[in-house]
């Protein structure tokens, strides 16, 4: 990660990519305030296409002839090296209580797990379309209300130690988003938590041979210890991410 990526093709750098050929604008709260956004909203007339037709998109971008990517649009002499299509993102305590109130009330009784368990096409009917509403919704609120010139750079603390931007709320209650050239957005996956893994994974061996004083025992426990984690989180998070983007696991890759 830390020499091959600056020489290859990072896979965050291609999965915002294919967030933006497939026409898929993607919200993330990491903290009830505080998340990212990875704008995906396609330049080209229609992304259902097939592998001909989307050949034939890249060209016509390629050559100018559609608007750039982004949302700004800016080019690329003007963002100096900053993102256009990953972003920070802080929303205020009235769009933060609405998508609540929108997630609750637009399900079915129970929520998404109690729709599962009955099976019926009315439950399903009504989780699309509360997943419609909310989409609507986060849209209307957060992309659309953003002028390209509040769209703010990163200051030197906040890139320093992730201080939250001194700007003030303004009146017509906006989101904030910054640019975010750094793909800040991995630190809720594992890729972008590695050294914090790498340091607990330490720290564990370090303890089971305090008490074992055995470093094959400690090595073998390290290892159970780090794979659990990792089934962990890809069992109960991919739970996780079809209850709250209201996708069924099924379609999860």
């Amino acid at each position: 990660k830390a020499f091959a990526y600056r020489f290859d093709q990072d896979p965050l750098d291609l999965f915002v990519d294919l967030c933006q050929l497939s026409n898929i604008s993607t919200f993330i709260l990491d903290e009830p305030y505080h998340g990212y956004y990875i704008h995906g909203r396609s330049v080209h007339p229609s992304t259902d296409v097939n592998m001909q037709k989307m050949q034939t998109n890249l060209e016509e971008e390629s050559n100018g002839n559609l608007p750039r990517r982004g949302l700004t649009q800016k080019r690329s002499e003007d963002l100096q090296g900053q993102s256009d299509q990953v972003f920070e993102l802080y929303i205020t305590d009235d769009i933060k209580t609405e998508y609540g109130d929108k997630f609750t009330k637009m399900l079915p009784a129970g929520g998404v797990a109690a729709a599962k368990a009955g099976g019926q096409s009315r439950d399903a009917i009504a989780i699309s379309r509360a997943h419609h509403a909310i989409n609507e919704f986060l849209k209307a609120e957060v992309v659309d209300k953003v002028a390209p010139a509040d769209v703010q750079i990163p200051n030197f603390a906040h890139k320093m130690v992730d201080a939250p931007p001194g700007t003030r709320i303004p009146p017509n209650e906006t989101s904030i988003l910054i640019r975010d050239s750094r793909n800040l957005w991995s630190r809720v996956l594992f890729y972008g938590i590695e050294y914090d893994l790498a340091i607990f994974d330490l720290l564990c061996f370090t303890i089971w041979d305090l008490i074992f004083q055995d470093v094959f025992i400690s090595a073998l426990l390290t290892y159970v210890i780090a794979h659990g984690l990792q089934e962990a989180r890809g069992k109960w998070g991919g739970t996780n991410v079809a209850k709250k983007t209201l996708v069924d696991e099924k379609f999860l890759i």
